[in-house]
């Protein structure tokens, strides 16, 4: 076969299966049409008949009731068995009914034995016997309880009511009203704009005595159709089923759709009848044929005009082809559109909204949408819910006066931003009222023509996470401490070892009349060597809030490569690489030196038999975005911190979870594995990121890039004071201590200095000789930790009794008190130890001068 007729044959199978489709859009579309106009007709019906039944018939069930209760004289006349009488009381009431009702006819008084008193529409005839022929009258009888349904007697079929009438406690009998169910037939002409008609049982209609023009009855099974001389119902077909709704009928080659409904039910509840009504399905039908035909002939043309050109001319009907099959599939698109378009839209836009509720309110953060002025116009479920307010409480509201309660922007809220660039920021926020950290999102709303509408504003409590992270890095650090706990100790072995030497050799220039100056110079040296080092070690170790300054990190690079020489093994190589003039960044020393602690400690693990080279650099560089890993890292000027190892290396899987909390590869005592997750967290604050390369067997680098800032540190550097300048006096100072040694050396400093001094090692001691004479002393020097009476707890109980009294803390270390906590009791100053003679003379004489002034 040619590829010209297998074209042929392929563009002509398109074209059927196409039309195909359309045919099955169509139909399917004709077909919904259909259905939905016989399920409007059917509910219609259904409806229509109960609005019928309920206002036409079922009020009757209690007017019986009521006019025996409003009219007692009707039930006396009913008593005494008085035809004339009762047939006057009841006359106005009965013409009033028929009045208001034409198709009310019946109103009957029947005495218990089912005898017939009086007919209000023919009072001549009575007597005989209708609890035979009439269900209801016999039920009624029995039972003594108003009754009430629909019923075919002999003269057709009624809507009955029948009411047990007692007097003075007596049952007398039955009143009964009756209406034409002829009414419900003509109402539902009317409403549906349709020909109705009725259908019955045919053993109830058999009761009948005699037939007129409105019961023209027609036999189908088990029922009798009143045709009402209707011309369609007539011409029925026989096999017609009443007891099946929506039956497809055809009558003069016009096809109908019969609904049945049977609303006819007995006082026992029992159908014996319904309505019926033929709704004209021929248009519909006809439109549906015809856009079958007109679609079959429609492609017939195509097909044929299609498949002639490509023989004609082949390369241009492939053209022409591809041409019509597009607007071929948009026809059908366009056509399957217009039908369900506006219904899908709605739908879709119903559930898009419901879905977005769903989603706002599901979210646990605080949501709220603000205006520009940043009042609140929506909130989520999570913001009532934190706030524990309704959204009448939290709508039209500032945002921060629910949060903090006040009148102005919380500080570094980021709203103000996003108002100003129309782009997304995000801060951490603390809330002290609250006592909650937020990170707070902001994000614009724009409009059309990209101008903010609305700002949505997110606060995520991370409260509990900050709080983690505290407990993680402190843990981390505490780790780093005994890591380094053997160089540390080296470091105060070396430097005791200065501070005992210089001494023996000071001794022995003193015994041989020797002038040991230089020895104490280097024992002074080497104590405030060691003095710093604690002081380092107690700054690393504290747990406390970091705070982020412009520094220089070579300094701290420097020292922290200091310290660890002094731990580390002799078998291991450092090489550093330190650029002296890196630009400031905006970081907190402490943090820095733990990184390096950290990653040396990690690479020195990584080196097997403890062998090998720790290389530590420290370079500038201008980083590109392209260049960046990170999404919220801007681009600029960065000092990039570089450690590397030629230890084991990492394979891929073990590099993607170094960062994870509490991964680790080393054996257990050897690490925790939260060393890289605090690194990690610590860079990300500072806005910076990092590089890890590693090659198994060949070791791994870490690359930190921390940016720069263009904020300077002032660095001071102490000069040591002129002893010339140092002043004395001659006040009385009372030094405490529960050191000996501490004691005698600050008297001898302070006698020196030419103060009177009294010197006690038991705080409980000074206090009393503070109480026998309050104006003795002028100053008091205390040390903080000491036994029955700390030195805190001493100052207070002192400035009770002199209030003027200068008090200087001194402290070692302390985690009870702090310097500020110090200074809002009233103490004067706050001195660490080891104390410097100079800075403790001038200290003692801004307390004594402030005093006398």
């Amino acid at each position: 076969m040619s590829d010209k007729n297998k074209s042929i044959i392929t563009v002509g199978i398109s074209i059927v299966i196409l039309a195909a489709i359309f045919l099955y859009q169509g139909i399917s579309h004709y077909n919904e049409l259909l259905e939905q106009s016989i399920t409007i007709q059917e509910k219609s019906l259904r409806d229509h008949l109960n609005i019928l039944e309920k206002y036409s018939f079922t009020p009757y069930n209690r007017r019986i009731s009521n006019m025996l209760q409003n009219n007692p004289e009707i039930v006396a006349a009913f008593a005494e068995r008085d035809r004339e009488k009762l047939f006057r009381l009841t006359s106005p009431k009965y013409e009033g009914l028929k009045k208001e009702n034409p198709s009310f006819e019946i109103l009957h008084f029947h005495l218990p034995d089912g005898i017939t008193l009086l007919r209000m529409h023919n009072p001549n005839f009575y007597g005989d016997d209708l609890s035979q022929v009439r269900p209801l009258i016999h039920d009624v009888n029995e039972t003594k309880k108003q009754l009430y349904g629909f019923e075919i007697g002999r003269h057709g079929p009624f809507y009955r009511v029948a009411q047990p009438v007692f007097f003075q406690g007596k049952y007398i009998g039955i009143v009964e009203y009756g209406i034409r169910v002829h009414q419900i037939l003509l109402a539902a002409q009317t409403h549906l704009v349709s020909n109705a008609a009725s259908y019955f049982l045919a053993s109830e209609w058999q009761k009948i005595e005699f037939s007129v023009h409105e019961y023209t009855m027609k036999p189908y099974g088990r029922f009798l159709l009143n045709t009402h001389n209707h011309p369609l119902y007539q011409q029925l077909p026989g096999q017609t089923n009443f007891e099946q709704s929506l039956q497809v009928v055809k009558i003069n080659n016009n096809q109908y759709i019969l609904h049945s409904q049977p609303i006819f039910k007995d006082s026992k509840n029992r159908i014996i009848g319904g309505i019926t009504v033929l709704q004209d399905i021929t248009s519909l039908v006809t439109q549906k044929n015809k856009f079958i035909i007109q679609s079959v002939l429609l492609f017939s043309v195509l097909t044929f005009i299609c498949l002639a050109t490509l023989i004609i001319s082949f390369n241009r009907l492939v053209k022409n082809l591809e041409k019509s099959k597009i607007n071929l599939q948009k026809t059908v698109q366009t056509l399957i559109g217009e039908v369900g378009e506006r219904e899908a839209a709605e739908k879709n836009a119903l559930l898009a909204q419901e879905e977005w509720e769903k989603t706002f309110n599901a979210m646990s953060d605080i949501i709220t949408i603000q205006d520009k002025n940043m009042n609140i116009v929506r909130a989520n479920t999570a913001a009532y819910t934190f706030f524990e307010a309704n959204p009448e409480e939290l709508d039209g509201k500032k945002c921060y006066s629910i949060f903090r309660d006040s009148s102005l922007p919380c500080p570094g809220c980021p709203a103000k931003d996003s108002m100003t660039d129309a782009v997304r920021h995000s801060e951490i926020i603390e809330h002290e009222r609250l006592g909650k950290t937020f990170e707070v999102s902001t994000a614009p709303i724009l409009n059309k023509k990209n101008e903010i509408e609305h700002l949505v504003h997110v606060a995520k409590d991370i409260s509990d996470k900050k709080r983690l992270e505290q407990e993680l890095l402190q843990a981390q650090k505490m780790e780093a401490i005994g890591t380094l706990a053997g160089g540390i100790a080296h470091d105060f072995n070396n430097l005791l070892s200065a501070i005992l030497g210089f001494s023996e050799l000071a001794k022995i220039d003193i015994k041989q009349g020797g002038h040991p100056l230089s020895d104490v110079d280097e024992i002074i040296s080497a104590a405030k060597r060691a003095s710093e080092l604690v002081k380092q070690i107690l700054t690393f170790s504290r747990k406390k809030a970091h705070k982020l300054y412009p520094l220089q990190p070579q300094f701290i690079i420097k020292e922290a490569l200091k310290l660890l020489r002094s731990s580390l093994p002799s078998t291991i190589s450092i090489e550093d690489e330190i650029d002296t003039e890196c630009e400031y960044i905006l970081a907190d020393p402490t943090q820095i030196h733990q990184i390096m602690m950290n990653l040396c400690t990690n690479a020195v693990h990584s080196m097997e038999n403890e062998k090998g080279t720790l290389r530590v650099a420290l370079s500038m560089k201008n980083i590109e975005a392209e260049e960046i890993p990170e999404k919220d890292v801007d681009p600029g000027q960065f000092v990039i911190l570089s450690i590397s190892d030629t230890g084991q290396g990492m394979d891929k899987a073990t590099m993607e979870r170094i960062f994870d909390p509490y991964f680790t590869t080393k054996d257990v005592g050897k690490g925790t594995g939260l060393g890289l997750a605090v690194t990690h967290g610590i860079i990300k604050d500072y806005k910076g990121f990092i590089e890890v390369q590693s090659t198994p067997g060949e070791g791994t680098a870490f690359s930190l890039y921390f940016p720069t800032t263009d904020r300077k540190l002032l660095i001071t550097e102490s000069k040591a004071e002129d002893e010339a300048l140092i002043k004395g006096g001659n006040e009385h100072i009372l030094v405490v201590d529960d050191e000996n040694i501490i004691v005698s050396m600050v008297t001898s400093m302070l006698i020196q200095l030419g103060y009177s001094v009294t010197g006690v090692t038991d705080s409980r001691e000074a206090l009393e000789k503070i109480r026998l004479d309050p104006a003795v002393f002028n100053l008091v020097i205390t040390d903080q930790t000491m036994p029955h009476l700390p030195g805190s707890e001493l100052a207070q109980e002192i400035l009770k009794i002199n209030p003027d009294m200068p008090i200087i803390l001194c402290s070692g270390y302390s985690s009870v008190i702090s310097e500020q906590e110090a200074l809002e009791i009233g103490i004067k100053k706050f001195l660490a130890k080891p104390l410097d003679r100079n800075k403790l003379a001038s200290e003692i004489r801004n307390a004594l001068d402030s005093k006398q002034s």
